[in-house]
């Protein structure tokens, strides 16, 4: 429930920060300064249909933005340009590309933030899915232990290789008396199997 919330508030803050910046003042007009043809797009999307290029040096009338996007007027011809094409000196413009900037920082850490959730989500989901399978094989206690990562003597070794994987290597000794296992898990932790079940270990 906690997560379910957290997404969808990250979700809403999305969704707010793309929506119009209209509260921040905007010059009156800018200069196409950037390529010889600027591209006036139909909706503040790169991915947009092109209504119009306008020569570089062209004045625009600016009524409104939305996003990173102003939308301007040629002529008789209106469009959305990123703010990044056109130059004005105006501390209105100045204003607004540094509200712009901040908005687009806020999605991304907004967008990473829902990731993160997300992942955290998944991860919990296979720990419990995981719990579930371990408590049908070996029972409540011992899928509990093993989930965390556990060990204890007397445990069996598809216990061990449940709940620490598969060692870097395993010595085996034959006696009359049985099998005995070291498993070598690096670091200097070594477990001792005796006839398929822990016997002892050392860190």
């Amino acid at each position: 429930m906690k997560y379910l919330f957290l997404i969808i508030l990250v979700n809403y803050s999305i969704f707010t920060f793309g929506q119009s910046n209209d509260s921040i003042p905007l010059p009156k007009t800018v200069i196409a300064s950037i390529f010889t043809w600027t591209p006036l797009r139909e909706a503040p999307d790169v991915a947009s249909e092109i209504n119009y290029r306008v020569p570089k040096g062209a004045l625009l009338e600016v009524i409104g933005s939305s996003k990173e996007y102003l939308k301007v007027k040629y002529d008789s011809i209106e469009g959305y340009l990123v703010y990044a094409l056109v130059s004005s000196n105006t501390q209105e413009f100045l204003a607004f590309v540094k509200y712009a900037k901040k908005i687009e920082e806020e999605k991304y850490r907004l967008e990473a933030e829902k990731k993160r959730i997300e992942e955290e989500q998944k991860v919990k989901k296979i720990k419990a899915e995981r719990k579930v399978g371990l408590t049908k094989k070996y029972g409540s206690s011992a899928a509990t232990r093993i989930a965390d990562g556990k060990i204890w003597i007397g445990m069996t070794e598809q216990m061990l290789l449940e709940s620490w994987g598969r060692p870097d290597d395993i010595n085996t000794t034959v006696t009359r008396y049985g099998t005995s296992k070291q498993f070598v898990y690096g670091l200097g932790r070594y477990v001792y199997v005796e006839n398929g079940k822990v016997d002892s270990w050392q860190n």
